[in-house]
């Protein structure tokens, strides 16, 4: 115990790692906040309505409010997060080995080749998160329509009376996301690096912890049941991580010729005869 609190003493006294920490959480602090601001036109009545409708899209509601930390239910400009940057990522990935053009621009020069990679990550975000928005809006409008039989937002991209509100709120929710995208790469630049998108995903689900507990603590004739097992089940899974985190394998390496002779290695033994690479 008091090497693990000398290990904080140490992380919080380094200046350069208490100065990421505190830029780390500022800007998810921004984050949660902006994660508040409601989405232009949407009617917050049949949105309330539709949220305390006791039909099965519940499930389907609450599992998407478990990944976006609220924010879908809320219908917030935040309500994509950082999806659809991830989306075009993996698009990005399967096409370089499939496009040979891009496979030799990567090859030729890594640097540059992953620069371009991470720009038209960029660029493709901006249309799968309009594709995203349009798909979100029209699901719940369909949702709502069965549970209350009124729309959440009167949505028509090209409807004489509903093209400027389903227009505004488009490209406020694609805004949003590539704003959420902006503040996952500021934390990857002046925070934790490299972990900023991972954070915002983070932040999004620990924010429903919260609200989770309270919901079983609610239930008075299962309380302390609910509550032993969610912490056994929050125990065993740390402990799986960890133990997934931590193993290790030694694979044997194959060399070509059988006549390889033996080298000394950096301990004084010999290792030409078998050689292992840890994976």
């Amino acid at each position: 115990m008091k090497t693990t609190f000398s290990g904080w003493h140490y992380l919080w006294k380094s200046e350069d790692i208490r100065r990421k920490l505190i830029v780390t959480l500022a800007i998810l602090v921004i984050y949660r906040l902006a994660a508040n601001v409601p989405a232009p036109g949407v009617n917050h009545g049949i949105l309330a309505a539709f949220r305390a409708s006791a039909t099965g899209s519940g499930g389907f509601l609450g599992f998407l409010d478990l990944l976006s930390g609220g924010t879908v239910s809320n219908f917030s400009l935040l309500s994509m997060g950082v999806y659809p940057y991830i989306t075009a990522q993996i698009i990005i990935q399967l096409l370089i080995p499939i496009i040979p053009s891009l496979q030799k621009r990567i090859q030729d020069d890594p640097r540059e080749g992953r620069r371009w990679q991470e720009k038209w990550t960029y660029y493709l975000a901006v249309p799968m998160a309009a594709l995203s928005a349009v798909g979100q809006i029209n699901i719940f409008n369909s949702l709502s329509m069965q549970a209350i039989g009124q729309p959440i937002l009167p949505f028509g991209l090209f409807g004489a009376e509903t093209a400027l509100g389903s227009w505004s709120v488009l490209i406020a929710m694609t805004a949003g996301t590539m704003f959420a995208i902006w503040l996952g790469e500021l934390i990857s630049e002046s925070g934790i690096r490299g972990q900023g998108l991972s954070l915002v995903i983070f932040a999004g689900i620990v924010a429903q912890i919260p609200a989770n507990f309270a919901s079983l603590l609610a239930d008075e004739q299962n309380r302390w049941v609910m509550l032993v097992l969610t912490v056994i089940v929050i125990i065993l899974t740390v402990l799986a991580i960890v133990y997934v985190q931590q193993g290790r394998r030694n694979v044997p390496v194959m060399y070509q010729s059988t006549h390889r002779q033996p080298q000394k290695n950096r301990q004084g033994g010999l290792s030409g005869e078998r050689s292992y690479v840890p994976a």
